[in-house]
């Protein structure tokens, strides 16, 4: 191999270390995750490449890579699975994790006679959500102003409309707030390998405490004769 082409393969074999400062914090998958992870192999690759491993780099630094082979992948998979993967197997669901839009290629490294592919996430952290669970607030307060005209004849078909609005509103303003709350603290989650998608979640069942979803949630609860 050429200085060149040694050169090339070296500034390749970074980007498996480098690839991860560059990914967003948390991404949404429109698809629900039970159809994502439908085998447990799929959670353990997509942990394992969070996790990453600690390794020396040329000029003895330590870094964590978070990219990895099929075959790597395959054998940390092995090594808590109860009944044994094949490489194959393994390709498969790789592929599958590739075609859901979590995983890419991060670089082709040529290895003795083989070009091996090492693959890594496409964000530090997903967020899955289906089409379905996007709307289902739609059909909650659809729901819940039939119920309130129902118990009180009085009450506008409009006026849930109206909650709904505001209830979308303040979610959206949250979110903001919750994005920015993590790149402020991008950093520190990096450092500590901290799950962004996680504490996006965490931050999100917080929000069900601010105080202009409480007001909005009270009268509400109101209409529908509901004590809170």
């Amino acid at each position: 191999m050429s200085k060149k082409e040694s050169k090339k393969e070296l500034e390749k074999k970074e980007l498996l270390y480098s690839y991860w400062e560059t990914l967003p914090l948390v991404v949404s998958i429109d698809i629900p995750s039970e159809e994502v992870l439908t085998h447990e192999v799929r959670t353990l690759i997509i942990y394992s490449i969070r996790k990453g491993k600690e390794e020396k780099w040329i000029d003895g630094t330590k870094r964590i890579r978070h990219s990895f082979s099929a075959k790597e992948l395959l054998d940390m998979a092995n090594k808590k699975l109860d009944e044994k993967m094949k490489l194959q197997s393994m390709y498969f669901h790789v592929q599958k994790l590739q075609d859901f839009g979590l995983l890419d290629v991060i670089a082709t490294l040529h290895e003795g006679r083989h070009n091996i592919a090492y693959f890594g996430r496409t964000a530090r952290g997903f967020l899955f959500e289906s089409k379905k669970e996007k709307t289902k607030y739609d059909d909650y307060f659809a729901e819940a102003g039939r119920f309130a005209k129902a118990l009180n004849p009085k009450v506008s078909e409009d006026l849930f409309k109206d909650y709904l609005k505001e209830f979308k509103a303040i979610n959206i303003e949250s979110d903001k707030q919750m994005k920015q709350w993590l790149e402020d603290r991008e950093e520190f989650i990096n450092e500590n390998n901290i799950d962004s998608a996680t504490m996006y979640s965490f931050l999100r069942r917080i929000n069900y405490h601010d105080r202009e979803m409480t007001a909005l949630m009270k009268k509400v609860a109101e209409l529908i004769d509901l004590d809170i």
